[in-house]
């Protein structure tokens, strides 16, 4: 990947958030943005504040030039069940097939979050390799998506955890 694209650190001034961009080596102006985003868990050491961790994310993905491909995966520690992320009536998106049904109180907010800034929910929408992405002796849990705009869903046919590779 990197003998076909520059690849630079755009921003990492938040703890958790970490902004990438891929630009083509013999085209600077063809670029897409990958965020890789770590939210601790509600009631961790670490916790943050979700709604200042989400503002600071949404004032970044406005600052992407326009039309610009972006793509935002990592843990989010949000179990979203079979919350909607998206605005059910007015946008049209394939249903996710969910495969846990407990959420937290970051489900909501994430999928809030994300229908607000038109995108959604990779995890569920490739019945293909639908797994949980946490998986231990104290159970399963989906706390870990990759999450793209509405427009760019297409373009992602199949979704595989490495595990799945393994």
């Amino acid at each position: 990947m990197h003998s076909l694209f520059n690849v630079v650190k755009v921003d990492a001034s938040t703890d958790g958030i970490l902004w990438v961009q891929f630009s083509e080596i013999n085209n600077q102006d063809n670029c897409f943005f990958v965020c890789v985003v770590y939210l601790p868990p509600e009631h961790s050491a670490r916790s943050v504040n979700i709604n200042d961790f989400f503002d600071t994310l949404m004032s970044k993905i406005y600052t992407i030039p326009n039309g610009s491909p972006l793509y935002l995966c990592g843990d989010w520690n949000s179990r979203v069940s079979d919350i909607e992320d998206y605005i059910q009536g007015i946008d049209l998106l394939p249903e996710r097939n969910v495969v846990e049904f407990t959420p937290n109180s970051y489900g909501d907010l994430f999928c809030e979050f994300f229908s607000n800034i038109n995108c959604c929910i990779l995890n569920g929408r490739n019945f293909i390799n639908n797994a949980f992405t946490f998986v231990s002796s104290r159970g399963s849990s989906v706390v870990d998506y990759c999450v793209v705009p509405y427009e760019k869903l297409p373009f992602f046919k199949t979704l595989k955890s490495f595990e799945q590779e393994l």
